[in-house]
């Protein structure tokens, strides 16, 4: 009875971090357009008059394509610990 209970709770448990994982992905991913890796990047270029200002096109992204890097590793890890935890309860629930 007590593992049937177990297993219950860690399968609602893996379930419930899943759908929250998703749920982050999708509010993390859906603020992001085509737009935000376009935008140039600002360069100042010290000279011996002054700051000269230019833009390098396309390297306005990168923080972007870090961030998105960075959130998919977590997202990657998140859902691998939740499946286990939803794995383990399964595991208890069939073996009754």
């Amino acid at each position: 009875m007590k593992a049937r209970l177990a297993g219950g709770v860690l399968l609602a448990l893996g379930v419930g971090l899943l759908l929250l994982v998703f749920y982050q992905a999708f509010l993390a991913y859906s603020s992001l357009t085509a737009a935000d890796f376009e935008k140039p990047a600002p360069l100042t270029i010290p000279t011996p008059v002054g700051e000269l200002q230019a833009e390098l096109p396309g390297l306005g992204a990168v923080p972007k394509i870090l961030k998105v890097f960075a959130d998919s590793i977590y997202f990657g890890v998140m859902i691998a610990a939740a499946s286990k935890i939803a794995g383990k309860g399964v595991d208890l629930l069939r073996k009754l």
